[in-house]
């Protein structure tokens, strides 16, 4: 269980990422603020984030929408298999989508 994360920091310092997958992993809300700091990088090259097979919640989901505001790079964002995601967390990433500014 990694949800200060402390991981998630440590990819951080991979400024020529361009893929994460964290598929069964428990990053928590830290993990999630330090993934949307990492999308408002002015030299990110991250274009894939794969979430996935993970108990993602709401809050969790609009902290990652908040990130991706102004972000040119992220092409694709999985956040399949979690449940716990409802309309309130997809509404916020949709919102991202249409107005991505």
């Amino acid at each position: 269980k990694d949800d200060d994360g402390s991981y998630i920091k440590a990819l951080t310092s991979h400024s020529r990422l361009r893929k994460i997958c964290l598929r069964e992993n428990r990053i928590g809300k830290n993990g999630c603020a330090v993934l949307a700091s990492l999308f408002q990088e002015p030299d990110t090259e991250l274009a894939t984030v794969e979430i996935t097979d993970y108990i993602l919640d709401d809050a969790m989901v609009v902290i990652l929408a908040t990130g991706m505001a102004g972000n040119s790079t992220l092409k694709s964002l999985d956040l399949s298999r979690n449940p716990s995601i409802t309309e309130t967390g997809w509404m916020a990433i949709f919102a991202i989508l249409q107005n991505p500014e």
